[in-house]
């Protein structure tokens, strides 16, 4: 492939493109063509890059594999064709789509060819030929591949009903025009013209609904398959090497035609000026045109004469079949003549028989007539007495349907009745338990708003004991319960301001919720506010705090009032939670600005500070282990029954995740030493810490974490 595929200005040699196409052939498939474009210059130069292509191209000709018997030049008769691939009106639109793509890819190949082509450059310069070689092999293809879809398309009509090729109909005449185009544009370079004449398509596209004419689908590609072919010079073959300098004088001859005694001869002698050798020049590409015309024109009416001749042959086997079918039918006129007589014998006999047989049956008949007769004279009495006897139960059963009737119109006015009554009951029924679900919803929302009240109170008390002074927290768990305390605002926000009250029984819930994560919010952001460096961030964090509860104490005390709540009352509690809202976004703030950061520390006392936080929260590990240790101890002699199990139970967990969680740091102690060790090199432990900063930020934040947790579980 390096052979082939190179950046010298010269044409692939052949031997080595039968070697690719013969690999092709032989792997079944194009893959390592494609992977071998990464080794070559294909990329990087032009000259590469045109040879790529112009061997793909020759590789795309070998042959196509689902039709193996279509050559790669696509010569093949129609006959061949419609035997390989069959009569069906499916398989021949499934050739004719696989036509009409092919032709569309190199319609779309000549565009972007064309569209590279600069018109400003003359057609002999390198750059332009080596761009107009890869058309000739496109007009090739694309005027042989006309006429094959053409015809295919014809036969299509034939078979198949027009409403259904609509699309193929509409695709063949927009390839048509481009096709149109193309050759219109490509007749304009000199280059093109000299290798091969190019075929001008009718100015009036082809019927395809004309199916019973036949010349319009070889009018036009007829020529395209007997000039194209014939008219090309093979730029890759022997005859024309491009390596060896230059050409034979019996090629030189041969091409312009030109025989040794006449190129000797004073008509070919060396013109004196350049005006004479052109005008020899294009006296003789007049001559080689006026004789490839001949040459074309011969193949045509060679062509045209075998057509007629098998055009002959089939009428002479039609005449035979027809003369066949005519024998045949004479004979079976004959015998059906023959079958005639004889059914016509059968039939006489037939009718004597019937005749006779026509006779007993009326004598038959006619004896039972009267039979008959004296039959129904007894059967009419007997009717006569039934009838009478029949009259009789009819009234006695109309009476009784006249009871029957009497009966089902009282029982009708007894089921109305109750129906009435059922209504009646089922709409007292429905009140009384609305009223009862209000009720229970009402004292279920007193009674968390009381509650809420008292938790509220009871965390203020905490927050203004003196021991809370020694509580600490992260910013991380207060920005997880005001996340939680922020979504359950918005929820009791939405059913207040739903004056129908549709979610009014989910409102007792909600302040449970609410409740919990305000109480938790405020508590661990005071936690905060105790070991902030800042003091005026430290007093307005708290005293947003306070603001929070205030807020929230405000609203359980108008929801615990009234349970239906006026206009002014609704005002009031969503202004209220709007004022919870901003003072949990201003928390939320404050919280962060506090965080402890690791330029906070003092960098000569990074490795103790850090050795500090986690040694304090080890310490209040085994703090909230010794307490719950101490509550279950505590319950054991208070509690009875159930609740002492319950209790024993909750406290057994409690103290179990204390002692996995001490161990749990231990390790990670440990872990952290070693990684100190094994990562700080000749650095010392402080340098180590410095450099990374977000690590030993993490360790802090996680300490602190760790500690807060232990601390609210308690």
């Amino acid at each position: 492939m390096k052979k082939c595929i190179n950046s010298q200005e010269s044409p692939p040699k052949p031997k080595h493109v039968r070697a690719i196409v013969l690999e092709t052939h032989q792997q079944k498939s194009t893959a390592f063509l494609f992977s071998a474009i990464h080794d070559l210059p294909v990329l990087t130069n032009q000259v590469a890059c045109w040879k790529f292509l112009i061997v793909f191209h020759k590789v795309m000709r070998s042959g196509y594999r689902e039709y193996p018997t279509i050559r790669g030049d696509l010569e093949i008769s129609q006959q061949d064709i419609m035997l390989s691939i069959g009569r069906t009106p499916e398989s021949l639109n499934a050739f004719a789509v696989a036509l009409l793509d092919y032709f569309e890819n190199l319609l779309n190949f000549q565009s972007v060819v064309l569209g590279t082509i600069d018109r400003s450059e003359s057609s002999s310069s390198v750059s332009n030929q080596c761009r107009l070689a890869a058309l000739t092999q496109c007009i090739q293809d694309c005027a042989t591949l006309y006429d094959m879809s053409l015809k295919a398309l014809i036969k299509l009509h034939a078979l198949l009903p027009p409403e259904s090729l609509a699309s193929s109909r509409d695709r063949f005449y927009r390839l048509y025009t481009l096709l149109e185009r193309f050759f219109l544009r490509a007749n304009t370079f000199a280059y093109i013209r000299d290798v091969l004449k190019i075929p001008s398509l009718p100015s009036v596209q082809p019927n395809l609904l004309d199916t019973g004419n036949g010349v319009q689908s070889i009018g036009v590609v007829e020529i395209r398959e007997d000039e194209v072919p014939n008219l090309l010079i093979d730029l890759t073959s022997e005859y024309v090497n491009l390596e060896q300098g230059s050409l034979k004088g019996e090629d030189v001859d041969a091409i312009f035609g030109v025989s040794p005694e006449t190129r000797s001869s004073s008509a070919f002698r060396a013109p004196t000026t350049s005006n004479e050798a052109h005008e020899v020049e294009t006296l003789r590409a007049e001559m080689q045109r006026i004789q490839m015309e001949k040459s074309i024109t011969q193949d045509q009416l060679v062509e045209r004469i075998r057509t007629m001749e098998n055009e002959t042959k089939a009428l002479i086997d039609v005449k035979f079949r027809q003369d066949d079918q005519l024998t045949r039918l004479v004979e079976e006129v004959k015998a059906q003549t023959a079958l005639a007589a004889a059914n016509e014998e059968k039939f006489i006999k037939f009718r004597d028989a019937y005749g006779k047989l026509r006779g007993d049956y009326i004598g038959l008949l006619q004896q039972v007539l009267f039979n008959s007769s004296m039959e129904s004279v007894e059967n009419s009495n007997e009717m006569k007495q039934r009838l009478m006897q029949l009259e009789s139960e009819q009234v006695t059963w109309q009476d009784t349907k006249q009871q029957l009737e009497k009966q089902l119109a009282d029982a009708r006015l007894s089921l109305e009745a109750a129906e009435s009554k059922s209504a009646s009951l089922t709409g007292q029924l429905e009140s009384s338990r609305k009223i009862a679900e209000r009720e229970t919803c009402d004292l279920l929302l007193k009674a968390a708003c009381v509650k809420a009240k008292q938790d509220v109170n009871s965390i203020i008390t905490l927050m203004n004991n003196s021991e809370f002074v020694q509580c600490r927290s992260c910013a991380d768990v207060v920005n997880q319960f005001i996340k939680s305390a922020n979504a359950e605002v918005m929820r009791l926000k939405d059913i207040i301001s739903d004056r129908e009250g549709k979610d009014f029984a989910k409102l007792p819930l909600n302040i449970a919720h609410l409740s919990s994560c305000l109480n938790a919010s405020a508590l661990h952001a005071k936690a905060i506010a105790n070991s902030a460096a800042d003091i005026v961030k430290s007093d307005e964090l708290t005293a947003n705090c306070r603001r929070s509860l205030n807020n929230s104490l405000e609203i359980y005390s108008h929801l615990v009032s009234s349970s239906v709540l006026e206009e002014w009352r609704r005002t009031e509690v969503l202004g209220q939670l709007d004022s919870v809202a901003s003072a949990l976004l201003r928390i939320q703030m404050l919280a962060e600005e506090l965080r402890p950061h690791i330029k906070d520390v003092n960098e000569e006392d990074l490795a103790s500070a850090l050795e500090r936080e986690m040694q304090h929260t080890a310490e209040l590990i085994a703090r909230a282990e010794a307490r719950f240790n101490e509550l279950l101890e505590q319950s054991k002699t208070s509690m009875t029954g159930i609740q002492l199990e319950v209790h024993s139970k909750i406290l057994g967990t409690c103290t179990e995740l204390m002692s996995a969680i001490a161990l749990l740091v231990a390790r990670a102690r440990e872990l952290q030493l070693e990684i100190v060790n094994e990562g700080r090199g000749a650095a010392t432990i402080k340098e180590f810490y410095k450099r990374h900063n977000r690590w030993t930020e993490g360790l802090f934040s996680a300490a602190k974490s760790v500690g807060a947790g232990a601390n609210l579980l308690v």
